[in-house]
């Protein structure tokens, strides 16, 4: 909310009793697949919220993403979203705003800026948060921009072998350079790390078995369970039984 009291503007945020992503990953390093899908798919889903009501966020980094006590995402600092139905683009020409370290190709050169551009960013966060580290590291601003612009986008199976194939095919495809080979929509990228995440958890949970509860054997079953050494040995008893009934026909 906003407002104003005594001549002074204030704005109002919902307090969340947590930390922020890029702490998380900070302190625990990498996180396994399905929790950073997971995450991952929740500032999707926000950030779709957004572009559904007209305005694109333009700074999305896990610095941007709080924790509360629960787990849940929340996206926060919209310091510099801006509507888009902005005529001529979001960002003025040669006018560069957002973070390096996850900044779309084309918000770094200063062009028109757009939902695709949050599809990048949040592409960028998704590959931190499963390898550690940030795509493009740099030693400033310019460095790291720059190779936003030219360089192909890394692949997470070279640093985390473990993860699925699938999952660094739509990072990729997420940070592609130009506008138009990325996911349509937030919503398509929410329906492909959907599908990652299924997949995911079905591989996993492969190697799990359901065994039936045991029944009690009944006493045929259980002697014939023995092993032979434990077996009564009942010949005896037939060779003696044999020869009583032998010498009872002779008497």
């Amino acid at each position: 909310d906003r407002g104003e009291q005594d001549g002074r503007q204030f704005i109002v945020f919902e307090y969340v009793d947590g930390e922020n992503l890029k702490s998380l990953v900070e302190r625990e390093g990498p996180l396994p697949e399905a929790e950073a899908i997971g995450l991952t798919l929740q500032v999707a889903r926000a950030l779709g919220f957004a572009h559904e009501h007209g305005l694109v966020h333009r700074d999305v980094k896990p610095q941007n993403v709080l924790l509360n006590g629960d787990g849940r995402a929340k996206v926060t600092d919209f310091g510099i979203a801006r509507s888009l139905e902005v005529h001529g683009g979001l960002t003025q020409t040669g006018t560069v705003l957002g973070t390096s370290d996850y900044i779309a190709p084309e918000q770094a050169r200063g062009s028109r800026v757009d939902a695709q551009s949050d599809i990048y960013s949040l592409g960028a966060v998704l590959y931190e948060l499963l390898t550690g580290d940030v795509p493009f590291p740099g030693d400033n601003f310019v460095a790291v921009a720059m190779r936003h612009i030219n360089e192909p986008p890394p692949s997470v199976r070279e640093r985390r072998p473990d993860v699925s194939p699938r999952l660094d095919a739509a990072i990729r495809r997420a940070m592609a350079k130009d506008p138009r080979d990325r996911f349509g929509s937030m919503d398509e990228l929410c329906r492909e790390l959907t599908a990652c995440l299924e997949a995911e958890g079905a591989t996993s949970g492969a190697e799990t078995m359901v065994a039936a509860p045991r029944r009690k054997l009944t006493r045929r079953e259980r002697r014939a369970m023995r092993p032979p050494a434990e077996r009564p040995n009942v010949w005896p008893l037939i060779l003696l039984l044999g020869g009583l009934a032998v010498l009872a026909g002779i008497l």
